[in-house]
């Protein structure tokens, strides 16, 4: 068959020699990779394999993969998270946010993670069963935790919590994978979005040893998602022990203080007794004098109007009638009233004059 000429079939049979070899080809680097294959055959890995070249008159040039060497890969990840660690210590934005201080309760926490994730759940059950029955408001941020869109959903995530500013605390979990798994977190764009956020991150995404870019640039670091609900509970029962300490201390210094002053207290005590019986001795001694003062002043006053009382007694008995009538005087009536003068006596009628030792009718015709 001229190689130039192709009948109506040829295409099917290429594709599906095609994906044959294709199909061949994944077995082989699967039997190699074993669990590593899902890591390094992803859209940006860069790999190292070896091939081999053959041409079919049939079906043209075909790749034979012969062998995949995974440390290349990983060795390229390796050197690209040295060169970004570089990058990020020269823009002095490793530290940021291991600056900033913790709350001192972790209660309202946005977790960045994947709803499925066995590590989300687990983190959930952990703080969710905390023997201290603390209680926490946690808000769900739905990301991708491995593949390509680690970067744009993680990054876009902590933005939003940015903008939100209503946490204690961020936690971006997931669950155990392998080295090339959590590279997906040495991430420039992921870091710098951390770097920019004035609240803590608390990382656990299943690492055992190496630490990613996210680890490094977070504020705390731990291996696991367990880890991180235990980091954030041991916080709040830091926190919660030292107040208890705090109250046992004041009421032991408050003791302290008590035994210490209790004899000057009771000196105070026997003083202020002193004080006061010589306060009311003294109150009492001004009591009575004023009540003396009070009592010479009534004699006098009463002594001055008895006096009057005597003038006026005087007046009255030397303008007593039967006094008067004793001085020669007598008084005359007719029809039992005082006849004064001449004028008011009546004619013909009876008068009675009235002396000192008697009185006397005269009788008119």
């Amino acid at each position: 068959m001229d190689l130039c000429q192709k009948d109506e079939n040829t295409d099917d049979i290429i594709a599906n020699a095609s994906a044959a070899i294709w199909y061949r080809d994944y077995l082989f680097i699967k039997k190699k990779l074993g669990q590593l294959v899902d890591s390094v055959l992803t859209d940006g890995t860069e790999i190292k394999i070896k091939v081999a070249v053959e041409y079919s008159e049939k079906y043209g040039l075909k790749l034979i993969v012969k062998d995949i060497d995974p440390t290349y890969t990983i060795g390229q990840n390796e050197l690209s998270r040295q060169k970004l660690y570089e990058r990020l210590q020269k823009e002095n934005i490793t530290n940021k946010n291991s600056e900033l201080s913790l709350p001192i309760v972790l209660q309202k926490i946005a977790v960045i993670s994947s709803e499925t994730a066995a590590g989300y759940q687990d983190f959930q059950k952990q703080l969710e069963g905390n023997q201290y029955g603390y209680q926490y408001k946690v808000d769900l941020f739905q990301s991708a935790v491995q593949g390509i869109r680690v970067e744009s959903e993680v990054s876009g995530a902590l933005n939003i919590i940015k903008e939100s500013n209503d946490y204690d605390c961020v936690c971006i979990i997931r669950g155990g994978g392998s080295k090339l798994d959590l590279s997906w977190f040495d991430n420039y764009k992921i870091a710098k979005t951390i770097s920019d956020l004035q609240i803590p991150v608390i990382v656990g995404i299943g690492h055992d040893i190496d630490q990613t870019i996210t680890d490094l640039v977070s504020h705390t670091s731990v291996k696991t998602p367990t880890a991180v609900a235990d980091f954030i509970i041991d916080h709040n029962l830091s926190f919660e022990q030292d107040l208890l300490y705090k109250l046992e201390h004041i009421q032991f210094i408050s003791k302290e203080v008590f035994n210490e002053n209790k004899e000057q207290i009771a000196r105070f005590a026997s003083k202020l007794e002193v004080i006061a019986s010589h306060l009311v001795q003294l109150q009492s001694s001004i009591i009575n004098e004023k009540f003396e003062k009070i009592n010479r002043q009534i004699g006098f006053l009463l002594a001055k109007e008895k006096e009057k009382l005597n003038s006026i007694t005087k007046v009255l008995e030397a303008n007593n009638p039967q006094n008067v009538l004793k001085k020669g005087y007598s008084i005359v009536t007719q029809n039992k009233q005082i006849i004064k003068s001449f004028k008011d006596l009546s004619v013909g009628q009876d008068i009675e004059i009235e002396f000192s030792d008697g009185k006397t009718t005269i009788k008119q015709k």
